[in-house]
């Protein structure tokens, strides 16, 4: 679950950029966005065991996976000169396959 940290920066990270504090409701609002859908599937896929909604929902997970990598790419490019060929990104990059590997390692 320590992975699923940098999908909250990435919903914080623009709002904090804006200059002005989030209220309570908006954070609230983005919190179901984010979460909700996960709620959702889990309650799904523990009471529906169906291949073609299975299916659906693999599709589904690997869009939103792919479009964060997207939004990911968007903000580094906007942000660095060198986009992602900065060191600073690249570091970023392998720390993160780093520690999503030893966290696999200690969840075991």
């Amino acid at each position: 679950m320590i992975h699923n940290v940098t999908e909250g920066l990435g919903i914080a990270a623009p709002a904090a950029e804006e200059g002005v504090s989030p209220s309570v409701a908006r954070l609230t609002a983005l919190t179901l966005i984010a979460g909700g859908p996960a709620i959702l599937g889990a309650w799904t896929g523990g009471f529906v065991a169906n291949d073609v909604l299975a299916i659906l929902f693999f599709g589904a997970a690997a869009g939103a996976a792919f479009e964060v990598v997207a939004e990911v790419v968007r903000y580094v490019m906007r942000r660095d000169p060198e986009g992602l060929r900065s060191g600073v990104a690249v570091g970023g990059f392998l720390a993160g396959i780093v520690i999503m590997y030893a966290t696999g390692l200690i969840a075991g």
